[in-house]
């Protein structure tokens, strides 16, 4: 049997020169584990053959949203032998199964790995919190039961045959990213496996990080053609209110024609049209207007643009980004609607507009009132025929 101290005379042989890298940390909530304890022994005196039993650490997570954007696990390890561990972070249902470190040290197929000993809290990262590389920190041991630093270092690859040292960063977040939200809530599993004889160690706590964007900030608004009728050809005419909704779930407040972020109004006649609101805001869970007002020059169709920049309090995206809503409003008298011309093509033929009317007339219902009649856009059905010759002509039910 390979002795522990032989093992490690073996391991010191792989040790490498430390790089300095800079990092950087964050703060984040956690999800405390259950299930830590001794970690069971590797069978074999020969490296990485086979693994010990796992210790297995879970996470019930609950009320996370997916994407994920942020995956942290904090582990508190002491072990005699860096080189014997592999830890994999596990997704729920196992849907990704993800290392966080495995024979650190190790760069053949033969080698035991670093020496080292973990004895304190280590957390595992993406690399765009920290470039700390575990490897690193362990060839910077100048002695075969030196400590590997506690701290915080981004996800590396298991060593072994082809592997360099220090090995490339892995990307933990990007790992975790497709997951829907469905498959983050429920079980997470942090195992930890020995894969080599006479040395040992415990996991004495753990906690896993999840962060998610948080829920968007959304505002609904309408109509989306706000219609004015029919305005003197000069003055002011009627100010009409667009509605303006924002769901419970909103963690903010959105501005609406707020000083920096003004609505503008643009086309053909934008000078016809004037907001004439001040500044709204809308609270999660509220209904508030925005006054619009109509003010023709001249007569005839005027149609514009109006765009409301959307901001939010605290400081935050908000969809959509702007309101729009187009302006349309008639100066002088409105002509009378055509109602011989039910499908609005310009053209009155008996055979489509005034065959349909005689069967209305005459108590045709349902599919036989426009079976056989072709209509043209834009009231290019019978249902649409039908509800202009209602509202527009006093056609009766």
């Amino acid at each position: 049997m390979l002795t522990a101290l032989c093992k490690r005379w073996i391991a010191g042989v792989f040790v490498v020169a430390g790089l300095v890298w800079a990092s950087a940390t964050a703060l984040a909530a956690t999800f405390p584990g259950s299930g830590t304890g001794l970690i069971s022994d590797g069978p074999n005196s020969s490296p990485w053959l086979t693994a010990g039993a796992p210790r297995t650490i879970s996470f019930v997570v609950s009320g996370v949203v997916a994407p994920l954007t942020d995956i942290r696990v904090s582990i508190d390890l002491t072990h005699t032998f860096a080189g014997d561990l592999e830890a994999r972070l596990i997704a729920p249902g196992g849907a990704v199964s993800f290392p966080l470190f495995g024979r650190v040290g190790g760069t053949s197929s033969t080698s035991y790995g670093d020496s080292s000993d973990f004895i304190g809290t280590y957390e595992f990262v993406d690399p765009a919190i920290t470039l700390e590389n575990l490897w690193v920190a362990a060839s910077a041991a100048t002695s075969s039961t030196s400590v590997i630093a506690s701290g915080t270092y981004a996800t590396t690859p298991i060593g072994g045959a082809g592997a360099t040292s220090p090995p490339p960063l892995t990307n933990l977040v990007a790992a975790f990213a497709g997951l829907s939200t469905a498959q983050v809530n429920g079980t997470w599993q942090l195992q930890i496996r020995d894969w080599t004889l006479s040395d040992t160690g415990s996991v004495n706590a753990a906690s896993l990080t999840l962060e998610s964007a948080p829920l968007p900030v959304t505002l609904a608004s309408a109509p989306r053609t706000l219609r004015f009728g029919a305005s003197p050809a000069v003055g002011f005419g009627p100010a009409l209110p667009i509605l303006m909704s924002a769901p419970s779930s909103n963690g903010a407040t959105v501005n609406v024609n707020a000083a920096g972020s003004l609505c503008t109004i643009t086309g053909a006649n934008a000078g016809q049209f004037a907001v004439v609101s001040d500044a709204v805001t809308v609270a999660a869970g509220q209904t508030r207007q925005l006054l619009v007002q109509f003010r023709p020059v001249g007569s005839g169709v005027r149609t514009a643009t109006l765009t409301c920049p959307l901001t939010a309090t605290p400081v935050t995206t908000v969809s959509p980004t702007a309101l729009q809503t187009t302006l349309l409003g008639y100066a002088g008298t409105e002509p009378k609607p055509n109602c011989y011309d039910l499908d609005g093509d310009s053209t009155m033929a008996a055979t489509a507009d005034g065959l349909l009317i005689t069967r209305h007339m005459l108590g045709f219902t349902g599919a036989a009132i426009g079976q056989g009649i072709t209509l043209s856009s834009p009231r290019n059905s019978t249902k649409k025929a039908l509800a202009f010759a209602r509202t527009q002509c006093g056609l009766p039910e």
